[in-house]
């Protein structure tokens, strides 16, 4: 009879080293509001329109993933990899209002029109990020790397920008007049003209408009 319970036992734990943790079972879950995705593997996916409401992405890879016409209100998605994804929309673009971003990759990320409202985005790589008419009302930039990014038609009403890098960043008739904790070398850096609106007691570069590339 021991020897029963040995080899039942036995069984058990050989069959529990092939079932997946719990947290490995979640990558494999399909996407839906509240998906549990946190440091999961998941490149290269096609989710447009998907909504992702609420959903846990914090230091998933979701490098070149098709989120076009996505729904992240509330998705967090800190140190989250989206570098070459595209989240592009050309009627209102993906939402991810109040969702948190921090240190993740959007290198070249296309977010035309997104709505990033409130976001957190906390020391974001953004370089060459395409932010063209995005809403970033509020949005915390600060510590973020905006290196040739496209802000050009962007609302960057209350954003807070302090210590953004924003190399040949293409702020070209925006409003940055209310945006905060931006400063003179920052600016200086920048890619504006004369429509570009500035705080207080900002002066225009005398290096505006930037030399074509």
């Amino acid at each position: 009879m021991a020897m029963q319970r040995s080899i039942v036992s036995l069984i058990g734990v050989v069959v529990s080293a092939f079932l997946p943790a719990s947290g490995v079972a979640a990558c494999f879950e399909k996407p839906r509001p509240g998906v549990e995705w946190t440091s999961c593997a998941k490149p290269d996916l096609f989710l447009p329109r998907e909504d992702l409401s609420g959903a846990r992405l914090d230091g998933a890879n979701l490098s070149s993933t098709n989120l076009s016409k996505a729904k992240l209100v509330g998705a967090s998605l800190r140190k989250t990899n989206i570098s070459f994804a595209m989240l592009r929309e050309a009627e209102s673009g993906a939402i991810l209002a109040r969702s948190t971003l921090s240190k993740s990759e959007l290198f070249r990320a296309r977010l035309t029109s997104a709505d990033l409202t409130n976001a957190v985005m906390i020391a974001t790589q953004l370089g060459r990020a395409d932010l063209a008419r995005a809403h970033l009302g509020a949005v915390n930039l600060n510590n973020a790397n905006l290196a040739r990014a496209d802000l050009r038609g962007a609302n960057l009403e209350d954003a807070e920008l302090s210590g953004a890098y924003m190399f040949r960043a293409r702020v070209e008739g925006v409003d940055l007049s209310r945006a905060k904790g931006l400063q003179s070398d920052q600016i200086a850096l920048s890619c504006g003209d004369a429509s570009t609106q500035l705080p207080a007691p900002i002066v225009r570069p005398s290096s505006w408009p930037c030399a074509s590339d």
